[in-house]
């Protein structure tokens, strides 16, 4: 039970700081009710699913040597919005930066590198709190 509750906690939290990272990219609309429930399926659909699509493209994510697993992520992600219609991605254009002298330009992302790129920050968050 511990480590279900655990498991949530760490999918809201990336959730929402994830939503302050990128706020013009992912939008949780209505309520922090909306927070919750989404952190419910997230976690759900993580642990539920996410396992059977990694045993079903595990010849291909090796293959690409783990660079697959992004895309799941992506998959699973997606599965979300479309389970709880008040999580929005939008396409994000990223304005360039400058750091230490290294140049990074502009990028724009549509809707799947939105997605990809949000999925990505929320697995590496929720690995990180791990």
């Amino acid at each position: 039970m511990k480590f279900l509750i655990r498991i949530y906690a760490f999918q809201l939290l990336s959730l929402w700081i994830v939503s302050i990272l990128l706020p013009d990219a992912f939008k949780i609309i209505g309520s922090s009710e909306n927070f919750f429930l989404a952190a419910l399926i997230l976690a759900l659909l993580n642990l539920l699913l996410k396992p059977i699509l990694k045993l079903i493209f595990f010849p291909v994510n090796a293959a690409s040597l783990g660079l697959f697993s992004i895309v799941i992520n992506g998959g699973v992600f997606y599965l979300l919005m479309k389970f709880l219609p008040s999580v929005e991605i939008l396409p994000w254009h990223f304005d360039g930066a400058t750091i230490l002298g290294t140049i990074i330009p502009a990028i724009d992302f549509n809707f799947y590198g939105s997605l990809l790129l949000i999925s990505f920050c929320i697995s590496l968050i929720t690995n990180f709190l791990n």
